[in-house]
């Protein structure tokens, strides 16, 4: 991820000269905690990296490179150097000054320390001067302090195992070249303008995704196998023109194709009982019942598993129901159909059911007790509004298609719109009765008077 602008701003205001020069380590330290989010830490030392690589007028004193070195340090001051992500840039500019091997062949790029530069970085990894005595001077100061020794022994094995931690990562990672170029000598007039440096600096650090992470890999290369054909192996031939095949038709497989079809309707029907059905597979589960009904009888249902069948699928339960309706199973998938749970499925099946073949009325006037009793014992009020308006529009659909008779059911449809008589369907439905029932009474009491018209007393 890339520095924001403001971010880039108070770095840049944080390693300036002036800060450098006056205030402590610790000071420096403290203040960069304070502005800068810990979560962005090693971005922002990838660019003080980039800063003392590319950007060296940035950076033109000693105390302002010690500075952003010793912020580099202490950000991961807590875990072992050599875990340090930026351990390799040390390393780098140790080695440079003291003529020590290095692996980069990026090693022009860095800054050349001064002999008091590297006589701090030396001791300050080397732990030679305390770290707490060390962050009560300023950069200025921690340049001027009598000179240190050096213990080139232990400096060469620190930096002999940063050069192991980098051999270990994968060698298309050190392989790497970074996309940006030093400045030419004859860049003098960039340096010089304010306004091109601020560009260069944000076209860097900035942008999305930064400049400064990208880098240039190399490509691998793969050799093409060589094609070689074992003596035993089987060899393909193809005639050059079709014309030459002469197609034979086999009518063996015949039965193979009707076990095929089988299979298939078996399949769809052991995913009807758990899941809802494409359009298409329950045309195509329809189709080959209706060529073949006998089919129905091994494809798996039983009366235990119509339930399951009406709540997932409930236009495949009907074109099967319907084909067996002249079987001796009927009977058992009837009773399971009416006395199964009242739903939206189970209603619809039977409503269909009920237009399509003479249904027996008791059933049906057992599956419409049931559906009382539910909506009556329901807990939920919202649910149970939505069940009675369901179960009223229902038995409108039976009454006015004359599938049972009201008077069969006249106390307990009227007992039943009289309690929910809040919903306006169930006072519908009990004008509805109570208008048959008047018509029917009508009927019976003008039958009567004519037949006393016929025989006076």
């Amino acid at each position: 991820m890339s520095l924001t602008a403001k971010e880039l701003d108070s770095l840049l205001n944080l390693i300036n000269l002036e800060n450098t020069n006056n205030q402590t380590f610790e000071t420096i330290v403290n203040t960069f905690h304070s502005i800068l989010p810990k979560t962005s830490l090693f971005k922002i030392c990838n660019a003080l990296v980039i800063i003392l690589k590319y950007l060296t007028h940035l950076l033109p004193t000693s105390s302002q490179r010690l500075a952003a070195l010793f912020l580099i340090y202490e950000c991961y001051r807590n875990d072992e150097f050599i875990n340090n992500p930026f351990a390799s840039v040390f390393a780098e500019l140790l080695s440079k000054k003291n003529g020590i091997a290095s692996n980069s062949q990026q090693q022009d790029e860095y800054p050349k320390l001064t002999q008091n530069e590297y006589k701090f970085l030396a001791n300050l990894l080397l732990n030679t001067i305390p770290i707490k005595d060390l962050i009560k001077l300023t950069p200025k100061q921690a340049l001027a302090m009598d000179e240190q020794p050096i213990n080139f022994n232990e400096l060469i094995v620190l930096l002999d195992k940063i050069r192991k931690k980098e051999s270990s990562l994968p060698i298309t990672c050190r392989s790497a070249i970074s996309v940006i170029v030093n400045e030419p000598d004859d860049g003098i007039e960039l340096k010089n303008d304010k306004q091109s440096k601020r560009k260069l600096i944000e076209s860097l650090l900035t942008t999305e995704p930064p400049i400064s992470e990208l880098s240039y890999l190399p490509q691998p290369i793969r050799i093409s196998p060589v094609i070689e054909f074992p003596i035993n192996e089987f060899f393909w031939a193809f005639p050059n023109e079709l014309e030459e095949l002469d197609l034979i038709y086999d009518g063996s497989d015949k039965v193979e194709n009707e076990n095929s079809s089988t299979n298939e309707v078996i399949q769809l029907m052991n995913k009807a009982f758990t899941t809802s059905l494409t359009l298409k597979q329950q045309q195509r589960l329809i189709s080959q019942i209706s060529s073949d009904p006998q089919i129905v009888h091994n494809i798996g249902l039983t009366p235990t598993k119509l339930p399951e069948l009406v709540e997932k699928n409930p236009m495949t339960a009907i074109e099967i129901l319907l084909t067996l309706m002249k079987s001796k199973e009927i009977s058992e998938y009837i009773s399971v159909l009416v006395n199964m749970e009242m739903s939206v499925h189970s209603m619809e099946v039977i409503n269909r059911l009920t237009s399509a073949v003479d249904f027996p009325s008791d059933l049906i006037i057992l599956y419409i007790g049931n559906c009382f009793t539910t909506c009556e014992q329901h807990k939920d009020k919202a649910m149970q509004n939505r069940m009675v308006r369901l179960v009223c529009v229902f038995l409108q659909s039976l009454i006015r298609n004359k599938i049972i008779n009201v008077q069969d059911i006249l106390l307990e449809v009227q007992s039943f719109c009289i309690e929910f008589s809040r919903i306006r369907e169930a006072s519908a439905l009990f004008r509805l009765v109570k208008e048959i029932d008047s018509n029917n009474s009508d009927s019976i009491t003008n039958s009567t008077n004519a037949d006393h018209s016929h025989h006076p007393i």
